[in-house]
C-alpha cells in the first residue's frame, strides 16, 4: 500500500507539472497576439485593372524612388517596357545540371546541384506611346515634413493604328 501511494504521488506530481508546463507553452504563435493579416495595397485602381481596348495596348508602370522625376520616369518606361514584352518577347532558357563526389572508397558524398535561368528580351520600336494617367505619391518624410521617397504608377497607351503606320 505505501507502494502504491508512492506511486501516485510521483504521478500527481508529473501531472501537475505537465500541466503548467503545457499552459505555459501557448498555442505556438510565435508572433504573440500578431495574427498576419492581408493588407490591400494602397494604388490606384486602373493600376491592378488596366483598361483594354482592341484597338490599344495598355500597360502600366511602377516605380519608387527618393527623386520625383526619377520615380516618374521610371514608372513610364517600365509601362513602355511591358508594351514592348505584349508585341514580342525573345525568351531564351537555360537549365544547368552539375554533380559532384568527393571522398574515397564507400565515405564519398555527392553533391547534386541544378540550377534554372529565363531571360525575355524584347526589342521594338515604340512610337506613339502616350501616358494617359499617373500617380504619384510621397511615401516617406524626414522629421521636417520633407519628402524623402515617391512611389509613382503609369498607364501608358499605344494605338495599334499609329504603330501600324510606323511600322509599314
Amino acid at each position: 500500500m505505501k507502494e502504491f501511494t508512492k506511486k501516485l504521488s510521483i504521478l500527481a506530481i508529473f501531472t501537475v507539472v505537465f500541466a503548467l508546463l503545457a499552459a505555459c507553452g501557448g498555442d505556438g504563435d510565435t508572433n504573440e497576439g500578431s495574427k498576419s493579416k492581408k493588407k490591400k495595397a494602397d494604388v490606384p485602381s486602373w493600376f491592378m485593372m488596366p483598361p483594354t481596348a482592341e484597338d490599344a495596348i495598355y500597360a502600366v508602370g511602377y516605380a519608387k524612388k527618393e527623386n520625383m522625376q526619377l520615380a516618374m520616369d521610371t514608372a513610364k518606361n517600365r509601362a513602355r517596357d511591358e508594351i514592348s514584352r505584349v508585341i514580342g518577347v525573345k525568351v531564351s532558357n537555360m537549365i544547368k545540371d552539375f554533380l559532384e563526389e568527393a571522398g574515397v572508397s564507400g565515405e564519398s558524398v555527392a553533391t547534386e546541384f541544378t540550377s534554372s535561368v529565363s531571360k525575355s528580351v524584347s526589342s521594338n520600336f515604340l512610337s506613339g506611346s502616350k501616358l494617359e494617367q499617373q500617380d504619384l505619391y510621397e511615401i516617406d518624410t524626414d522629421e521636417d515634413g520633407n519628402p524623402n521617397a515617391y512611389e509613382a504608377f503609369a498607364l501608358m497607351k499605344v494605338s495599334l493604328k499609329d504603330m501600324s503606320s510606323k511600322i509599314d
